[in-house]
């Protein structure tokens, strides 16, 4: 990944840390494991920073290649990299895949996983601020833009377009691999 994704890299090392200090917190209420994709049955549109992210991973794995590795004829009710219940873009998920699991705060209240904190609430420090992490998210993209030469305020991006030609994808944002 290039230099012009370091703001976007920090933030993702800090959800990532949020993630860590609550599994320690409440090891017993989450249920999330290699092989659970009950959160991957979705269509996920990400910001663009996530999506240099992702297509430039991609690029460092398979120079050249025109299709995601494995995927051909993805289902249409679940994301995009999701192949036989693993994520093939895993290092790089994207930050709202990060969050999944989390007891998650939107606005007034308080929303999880159906399968976590099944036998006990969670405690407020295990509590993500998703508006906070989504501003955050908006800010880092923005910088990203300005470092890029990008246009402000680009559209999200859905996960399937990258996944349909990462090649084509990569040429889109200005690079080549």
């Amino acid at each position: 990944m290039s230099s012009d994704l370091s703001a976007y890299r920090a933030l993702v090392s800090k959800v990532d840390s949020f993630w860590d200090r609550a599994l320690r917190a409440q090891p017993a209420a989450f249920c999330c494991a290699h092989g659970c994709d009950g959160c991957c049955g979705q269509r996920l549109t990400v910001f663009p920073v996530e999506a240099a992210a992702i297509s430039s991973w991609l690029a460092s794995r398979a120079p050249g290649r025109q299709q995601a590795p494995g995927r051909t004829g993805a289902r249409a009710d679940c994301c995009a990299f999701l192949l036989e219940g693993g994520c093939l873009i895993y290092p790089v998920r994207p930050i709202i895949c990060r969050t999944h699991g989390l007891p998650v705060r939107i606005q007034d209240r308080i929303d999880c996983c159906p399968l976590n904190f099944t036998e006990a609430l969670p405690e407020p420090e295990v509590i993500l601020d998703l508006e906070r992490i989504n501003t955050l998210l908006a800010v880092v993209d923005r910088l990203h833009a300005e470092a890029t030469g990008a246009p402000a305020g680009r559209p999200r991006i859905a996960l399937a377009e990258i996944a349909r030609d990462p090649l084509q994808f990569e040429r889109s944002l200005g690079r080549t691999m």
